[in-house]
Order: structure tokens, then C-alpha cells, then sequence
């Protein structure tokens, strides 16, 4: 499984409730990644069946 692994610019206010932890930002990106590459996957899966029944 892959994990993002993000930095921080200096001036992110840590440890203020408005903004979210560093940990929870990459946790969302890592499901985000996940996800992303499930959808790439099933359109490229589509594109290929259709690029078949065609040929």
C-alpha cells in the first residue's frame, strides 16, 4: 500500500484547531491516491474493452 508523505511550508500555524494535523493530511491524501488510481484503472479497463470490441 502506498502512503503520501507531505511537508509542511514554515508558516503552516501547527497546532491550531482551524487547520488540520500534518497526520491528517496525510491520511486524506492517501485515500485520495487510492482512490484516484481505482478510478485511472476502470477508465483505462473501459477504454481497452472498448478499443477490442472495435477492432
Amino acid at each position: 500500500m502506498r502512503k503520501v508523505i507531505i511537508t509542511l511550508p514554515p508558516n503552516y500555524p501547527v497546532n491550531d484547531p482551524n487547520y488540520p494535523s500534518k497526520e491528517r493530511l496525510e491520511m486524506a491524501y492517501t485515500v485520495l491516491l487510492g482512490a484516484a488510481e481505482r478510478k485511472l484503472a476502470s477508465q483505462q479497463a473501459k477504454k481497452d474493452s472498448k478499443a477490442a470490441n472495435t477492432a
